[in-house]
């Protein structure tokens, strides 16, 4: 059968073709990746002992824990730009020293919670954090990625609260001069010490990267079936009138 091509057609499916069906390919590899954060995320869901951690690992993420210990004084820092139910504000940030009954505990970033900015960003509330052993319970934060910084912080190691663009272990801790664990602590809303929590999972569940998957699988076959009824709809047109483009 002598076949007739329309060529523009040709080549918008060798180039649309692969790339629908890479993207969906790649939407199921995210939603598996996904599917196994969610179960880990459930799994984490049981506290565990903070003490009982060896090391830091990526692992930890989501991963509730409690502990006890004192707030370390003056240090405190403020996370700017968070927005709550519309409101613009700051992220509360503390350092915590675990208790243990010999020797010092490890020294752990605490994110205690939201509160609202002043009338204006001249005016920085007062922080204070509790005093005395508390007992707190929340969930490790494991960053997912470097987060778009325009210009970087500058710490200073006398005046407290300070303001945070992000939050960069390695410039805490240099400003410090201590040694800190690797990844904050988000209180629970139950925890001693919490203000207003606003603590959200992944934005994109594995069931949204399966129906993207889908639909740019979808969107292949609909252009596969288009290029097919177009070539034989050609074919069957030029046999009829003898003329186009011949291809054996």
């Amino acid at each position: 059968m002598k076949l007739y091509w329309n060529w523009k057609l040709v080549s918008f499916t060798a180039l649309f073709l692969p790339l629908t069906i890479s993207l969906g390919i790649w939407q199921l590899q995210r939603a598996e990746e996904k599917q196994s954060l969610e179960v880990s995320k459930v799994e984490r869901q049981h506290p565990m002992d903070f003490s009982s951690i060896q090391r830091s690992t990526d692992k930890l993420a989501y991963q509730r824990v409690t502990l006890q210990g004192n707030f370390v004084t003056p240090y405190a820092w403020l996370l700017d730009n968070q927005v709550v139910n519309g409101r613009v504000g700051y992220d509360v940030l503390g350092l915590l020293q675990e208790y243990k009954s010999k020797g010092n505990g490890r020294l752990l970033l605490i994110n205690r919670g939201w509160i609202p900015q002043g009338k204006t960003r001249q005016q920085m509330p007062n922080i204070s954090h509790p005093s005395g052993l508390l007992d707190l319970q929340g969930v490790i934060h494991v960053p997912t990625g470097q987060p778009l910084v325009l210009l970087p912080d500058k710490l200073q190691q006398s005046i407290y609260p300070q303001l945070l663009q992000t939050i960069d272990m390695a410039s805490l801790q240099q400003s410090i001069g201590l040694p800190l664990f690797d990844y904050m602590l988000r209180l629970d809303r139950n925890s001693e010490a919490v203000l207003q929590t606003h603590w959200t999972g992944p934005v994109m569940t594995s069931a949204k990267h399966m129906g993207y998957a889908w639909q740019w699988f979808g969107l292949a076959l609909v252009l596969f079936i288009l290029f097919i009824y177009q070539t034989v709809s050609l074919t069957a047109a030029e046999a009829v009138v003898g003329t186009g483009n011949r291809y054996d």
